[in-house]
């Protein structure tokens, strides 16, 4: 009786999983943010698919991928599909292949012999310009308010909450959706900020607008004392009390009690928005908010509110209409003349 053949089954290596290995190394050595995980999935998953899958990296081919893959605009997203590819938008592609390729060829000695990107500098960005004024602001405020009076759910009063917030403070959409009712310090005017839920890791406090300490929770107040914001505020907070008795829980929370990303704020007020005519980017709220800071007498606090490590970072935020510039600068000539005469 002869022997047993031996038979041989060929086994498909396992897939890599470069993205999710380089994130995991980000999370550790970077503490990278959930968002920013996000943004690096999404990034980098559009460049893995433009080269052919992760099977693909090494081969040689990185080189011609990325030259084609920077022109393009990304698709999904809030904005959708963009036509043209803003300089911002190339340097941000260009920022997170660049991190990418660092780490493949620090990680995996060989694969990548030379940088693709070499060569291919940043692009000088163009200051946003903020062409909306309170005026717009005021008008998607009176819009969310409608919304809230006609159908008073908590989920109406929230987005009129946040959207007055984040205009009248600038915070980022995934600090403001992220921050306990525990963060909230009314006899103060500040909310806290925690390291985990900024995009820099530093903790830091922001105003906590249009709110009287003197009057807060009191019912025997001199009518018009209270803003209107803070007696929404105050009634947000109780019914928030009521619903999550957990006080770290995100005070512009999902109805599930989640931290609330910008994105599902976006899709919330974005109708609103549009009704009244201001269809923009919602990161453009907080150029706004802390171009108004700055031009109203904050401009020493701006940097700190915001959460820049960089007055030059800062200094991108301030993008004054001409409106504005000539106003601020009529009432400092004027008050200059008074002084002189």
């Amino acid at each position: 009786m002869g022997k047993n053949p031996v038979i041989r089954v060929e086994v498909e290596p396992e897939p890599k999983e470069y993205i999710e290995e380089f994130i995991r190394f980000r999370r550790i050595t970077k503490n990278i943010t959930p968002n920013t995980e996000r943004e690096y999935r999404r990034y980098l998953s559009s460049f893995i698919e433009e080269l052919g899958g992760e099977e693909e990296i090494g081969k040689g081919n990185e080189r011609k991928t990325v030259l084609d893959w920077l022109e393009k605009p990304m698709e999904g997203g809030i904005h959708g599909v963009k036509k043209v590819l803003s300089n911002g938008t190339f340097n941000r592609k260009r920022a997170y292949i660049r991190a990418f390729f660092r780490w493949l060829r620090e990680e995996y000695e060989g694969m990548l012999p030379t940088d693709p990107l070499k060569g291919i500098p940043k692009r000088k960005e163009e200051h946003r310009k903020i062409t909306f004024g309170i005026d717009a602001v005021k008008a998607v405020e009176e819009e969310l308010y409608r919304i809230y009076i006609e159908t008073p759910k908590m989920i109406n009063l929230r987005n009129f909450l946040e959207f007055v917030f984040i205009c009248a403070v600038g915070t980022r959409g995934t600090e403001t959706g992220s921050f306990g009712r525990e963060h909230i310090d009314v006899k103060s005017s500040m909310v806290f900020l925690p390291a985990a839920i900024t995009k820099t890791r530093q903790s830091r406090h922001v105003p906590l607008p249009f709110i009287d300490p003197g009057t807060w929770m009191n019912k025997k107040t001199k009518k018009g004392a209270k803003s209107r914001f803070q007696k929404l505020f105050e009634a947000y907070y109780r019914a928030h009390e009521e619903a999550y008795p957990d006080p770290s829980t995100p005070f512009f929370c999902s109805q599930t009690g989640q931290p609330l990303r910008s994105t599902a704020l976006w899709q919330a007020i974005k109708p609103a928005m549009r009704a009244c005519g201001l269809d923009v980017p919602p990161h453009d709220l907080r150029h706004f908010a802390l171009t108004q800071i700055a031009f109203h007498g904050g401009a020493a606090a701006v940097q700190a509110i915001a959460g820049h490590t960089s007055p030059v970072m800062t200094a991108r935020y301030i993008n004054p209409s001409a409106e504005m510039v000539c106003g601020m600068g009529l009432e400092a000539i004027k008050r200059a003349n008074d002084l002189r005469i």
